[in-house]
């Protein structure tokens, strides 16, 4: 059965000085975004910041999943995005986006573990949906336990 998930934005106000909230309602949350902190900088979040997240968040639980899948336990994913967007390009293009992986899986080989890695890269759902842009891992490390 597919899961289906939602959020809702609004935006009010002209594109520089208008403001924008993202809703969340299974994390009963809401984000402020707005152009500052796109294009300048600013303190909201902005749409690549939610990619980062939403890309983040898929891969440490994919590599997780290989993990159990494993049989290994007490396991740590900690993955971070950098998304590049060039906003020199007209319209502007997210270019890159570099993931940084770090783990702790036990007794898992570092080998085993650049394997798990990249099979990881080749099935996260939310990377392959982001296709377009150029995706790799940047760096990636097995922390002995």
């Amino acid at each position: 059965m597919a899961q289906i998930n939602t959020a809702t934005s609004a935006w009010t106000g002209t594109l520089k000085d208008g403001s924008g909230k993202l809703s969340l309602p299974k994390a009963d949350t809401t984000f402020n975004y707005d152009f500052g902190s796109r294009f300048e900088t600013g303190n909201t979040t902005n749409p690549e910041e939610l990619i980062a997240g939403a890309l983040t968040a898929c891969f440490s639980m994919y590599l997780t999943a290989l993990f159990s899948n494993e049989g290994l336990t007490g396991t740590h994913v900690t993955s971070t995005a950098e998304v590049t967007l060039d906003n020199e390009q007209s319209p502007p293009k997210i270019t890159t986006i570099e993931l940084s992986v770090e783990a702790t899986a036990g007794t898992l080989t570092n080998e085993r573990f650049h394997e798990l890695l990249e099979k990881t890269e080749n099935e996260c759902p939310i990377k392959n949906l982001l296709q377009g842009a150029t995706i790799s891992v940047k760096s990636s490390k097995l922390i002995s336990a």
